[in-house]
């Protein structure tokens, strides 16, 4: 008796949720909620538009302690640092407690401190001069370790 007890209460009956069922399913006129908009379209309206004004620094000739590049966009590093940093800032964002904070701390100060930096990708360039890195040097390994490693 038992056995066909829980028998019973394990398969659902007419009108019941199939507790197997995703809960999508079991819910059809349920809707998710939309994915929230980006308050900035890309990277380089991100950084006009919002980067510049509240990352302000005074940028001269002299200073070896910050550097920037006004052709930014350029810059293969730059761009897919700033990317990720417009990235953070949209997903921190909807945050309201601490978000801001985070993004702060541990999004965009070191992001600008790697860019600014004396070594940093814009180290050739200033208010009158602009210097494109070479990449790093690289050379081809043997076929034979691509294929090794799973590479090729």
């Amino acid at each position: 008796m038992t056995a066909d007890l829980d028998d019973d209460l394990l398969e659902p009956s007419d009108g019941e949720v199939d507790r197997h069922q995703p809960i999508a399913d079991a819910h059809p006129n349920k809707t998710t909620p939309a994915e929230p908009k980006n308050h900035f379209s890309n990277v380089y309206a991100f950084v006009r538009d919002f980067l510049n004004a509240v990352y302000a620094r005074r940028v001269t000739d002299q200073d070896r302690d910050f550097r920037w590049c006004a052709h930014w966009w350029e810059h293969t590093e730059a761009v897919s640092r700033l990317e990720s940093l417009w990235k953070a800032f949209e997903a921190l964002r909807l945050d309201a407690g601490t978000g801001a904070s985070v993004w702060w701390r541990d999004h965009a100060d070191p992001c600008m401190d790697r860019l600014s930096a004396p070594d940093g990708p814009f180290r050739g360039c200033s208010n009158t001069s602009h210097v494109l890195l070479p990449p790093l040097p690289m050379v081809e390994p043997p076929e034979a370790l691509l294929q090794l490693s799973g590479l090729d």
